[in-house]
Parts: structure tokens; sequence; C-alpha cells
């Protein structure tokens, strides 16, 4: 009985084991998921999607410059998976609306560009965030590639810094060596004054050619010609005394001047079609512009044969050139983005690629460094330009102008072209309106 007993009990063993094991898995005990390990939930957060938004000027979003401003953005984009950054050409007068509108309807693009003169207005509307401290985190190597009198433009004020200083321009003097030729006048020599260049637009005329147009219909044109005579304590408005800063004196003079030359010229204004028509089919000796008229220029010279060439404005004197710059910057929106859209501006603004900017484009620029390395004349005349010229409506950042303080500049030149009154009445005039109006704001 002892053996039939044990065996009995080891085949009951046996049975239970078998039927354990052939036991459906749903009554097994769950088992918990492992822990996903910290490396893993940051490297979520790196690749969290973002997008960018990036107004810039129409003509950087498009041609040569639109295809280096798209092969920068790729470059950013390859070392920071997960964001995009969605480029946005506009004309100046939609991108000045549409940052005051965007402004108070809480949708402005994380960084854009605009010129320091328009500063003042984004300021006021809240559409520009101070970037000061961010500026100050960086090397003093890195800071030092900058030209130091645009970083002043948008830093007005102590512990203040509205963008960082992008590209710039200043504009120049266009000749038409043919017609220079045909009147009997040496390109070679410099123009030393106004006085010679009134005598050279003389001898122009007398050929029976146009020396140059009119630069009395826009207050901008007119800077061209005032900067040749004012400096720049003597342009712009005292926003702490509420008075303008325009020099009655110099004023007068450079009026004069356009109304001696008159004469010699034509009514049509710089910016008119006409006036780059008669320039380059061999009719107009003189136009002042910047670096974006070259192409025109360049294209008739490769159709038609123009022959022409650049050189600084002439002054009053010869130690005191004409010519009027601008700084285009780019700004940034006070958002949850601005610490991704700062350092994509600062790899940008970097020299390398400022000097991938300069080499194709000969584009004035904020960075010393890459103006260094670079050889081109539409580059050199520009720089040089630079160093004579007013800015457009400073100081920047500071106040907006009174909106018909440049309308009430342009009337006034037009008076004295008219001869309703003389250079200095117009002047004393000038002077006097212009204080009303800023006082009255």
């Amino acid at each position: 009985m002892k053996n039939k007993s044990l065996t009995f009990v080891t085949i009951l063993l046996l049975f239970v084991m078998v039927v354990s094991a052939c036991a459906p898995k749903s009554i097994q005990q769950p088992q918990e998921e492992p822990a996903q390990p910290a490396e893993a939930e940051e490297s979520a957060e790196e690749v969290e999607s973002i997008t960018l938004e990036y107004w810039v000027f129409s003509d950087y979003a498009q041609g040569d410059a639109g295809d280096l401003q798209k092969t920068f953005i790729a470059e950013f984009e390859a070392e920071h998976p997960g964001v995009t950054i969605n480029i946005s050409g506009k004309g100046d007068d939609e991108l000045n609306t549409g940052l005051v509108t965007s402004a108070t309807s809480n949708t402005l693009p994380d960084l854009f560009m605009n010129s320091t003169s328009n500063g003042a207005k984004f300021v006021k509307v809240n559409a520009v965030d101070n970037v000061y401290d961010r500026w100050m985190e960086m090397s003093e190597d890195f800071r030092s590639q900058f030209n130091p009198t645009m970083i002043a433009e948008v830093s007005q004020s102590e512990g203040t810094m509205y963008g960082m200083p992008y590209t710039g321009y200043a504009t120049f003097l266009y000749r038409n060596l043919t017609v220079l030729g045909e009147a009997g006048i040496d390109p070679d020599v410099e123009i030393a004054d106004w006085d010679a260049w009134l005598a050279q637009m003389e001898q122009i005329s007398d050929a029976g050619f146009v020396a140059l147009p009119s630069f009395s219909y826009d207050w901008w044109d007119f800077v061209s010609i005032y900067s040749g005579a004012g400096t720049a304590d003597e342009w712009g408005i005292d926003f702490d005394n509420n008075v303008t800063k325009i020099n009655p004196e110099k004023f007068a003079q450079a009026a004069q001047f356009l109304v001696d030359a008159k004469p010699f010229g034509t009514e049509l204004g710089i910016g008119d079609q006409g006036a780059t028509d008669l320039f380059i089919t061999n009719q107009l000796a003189y136009t002042v512009s910047g670096p974006w008229a070259n192409p025109t220029f360049l294209e008739a010279k490769e159709t038609n044969g123009l022959d022409y060439d650049y050189v600084v404005i002439p002054g009053a004197t010869a130690d005191n050139k004409g010519g009027i710059r601008g700084t285009e910057y780019i700004g940034f929106a006070p958002n949850g983005h601005i610490d991704l859209a700062w350092e994509f501006a600062m790899y940008i603004c970097d020299e390398p690629q400022m000097t991938r900017w300069t080499e194709l484009l000969a584009r004035y620029n904020s960075n010393e460094v890459s103006l260094s390395k670079v050889s081109d004349p539409l580059l050199e005349i520009t720089t040089e330009g630079a160093k004579s010229a007013l800015f457009e409506r400073p100081p920047h950042f500071v106040e907006a102008y009174p909106g018909d303080y440049l309308q009430i500049l342009t009337d006034n030149l037009a008076a004295i072209e008219l001869g309703d009154v003389t250079s200095d009445e117009g002047a004393a005039n000038l002077i006097e309106e212009l204080n009303a109006v800023i006082a009255a704001e």
C-alpha cells in the first residue's frame, strides 16, 4: 500500500504542474512597463516642432539674396531639429503697416527686418523687444565684429538695444562718362566742391546735355545735398528740447546751390523713370542713387554700351561730401520664441555668413570683418559714401517724427525753387514751422 500511495501522489503533482503550465496568459499577473530614461524625455523636447515667422524686405526674399537667405535658414534648421523658419518677403509699406497691425492683434512675426528710421513707432506699439542684455552676453570677440556707429543707432539710451544692425546703404553720384567726354570734362579730375560742380554743369549744358535731375521733390533726395554742408549735429530733431536740429544757414546754402543748378538740369525727379532713361541714353550727366540702381545701369552697359562710373557726392567744401545713409536692422518680437530668434539672427550676422552675403551681393553691412575681406567697387563706394552721409530721420528708436515734419521741408524747398522766397527767408520760415509742429506733438 505504501508504494501505491507514493505513486499516486507523484502522479497528482505532475498533473498540477502540467495544468499550471497550460494556463491561459490572461490570468497571469500584469507586468509594469519599465520607466523611460530621462535622456529619452529630453530628446523628445529637443525635437518639438517650432516655426519662426521671419519677415524681410521683398528683395531679400527673391533672386540671389533670397536664395542665400534660404541657404542660411537650411543650415540653421539642420542644426536645430524640429525648427522651421518661414521667410516672408514684404514691401516697405507692407512691412511698416503689418508690424503695427500685428502688434495690436498680438500676431507679430518672431523676427523682422526694417529701417532704423522707423524704429520709434515700433517701440511705441511694443512691436520690438529690448535685446541689450542678450547682446552683452555675447563674447567681446563676437561684438567687436560690428560697426560701432550702427550699433549706436539701435542703442540710443543706456541699457537699450532695439535690434541687431544687418545691412545698410549710402547714396553716391553716378556719372555718364560719354556725356562728360562730349562736354570736354576729364572724369579723372575730382569735383572739388559745389562751385567746381556748378562749373561742370554749365559746361555740360553748353554742350547740349542735361546736368542733373531735380532734388526738390523729396526730402530724402535733398539730404544727399544738404549733407554736403550740414553735419550730423545739424540734422534731425532734438527731442529733449523739442526743436529741429537743422542749421538754417546750412539749409539756405544747400537750397541756393540747387537754385543755381536748376538752369542746367531737368524738372524730372531723381526717382522718375524719365530721369533714368535720360541717363542710360546719354542725355543726362549725373544722377544720385544707391547700390540698388546699379543693376539697371549695368544692364544698359551690357546691352547699349552705357559708359558710367560713380564717385562720392561733392559737398560745399572739399572736406565735406554729401549723401544720405540708412541701416536695415533685425528686430525681435517680445514673445516666447525670442531665444531661438536671437540665436538665428546671431548666426546670419556672424562673419562667415556676412562674408558670403558681401561676396555675392556687394551690399554694405554692419559686419566690418566681412567688409574687410571683400574687394568690390560698388561696396567700396558705398562704404566711402557712408562716411559723410547723414542718417535718415535721427535719432532712431526715440520718438517718431511728426507726420507733416518732412512735408513742411519739401514745401519750403518748392517755395525757394519757385522764387516765392529767397533761400535765407525760406530757411528762417522752415525753422519756425518745424519747431511749431514739433512742439504741437
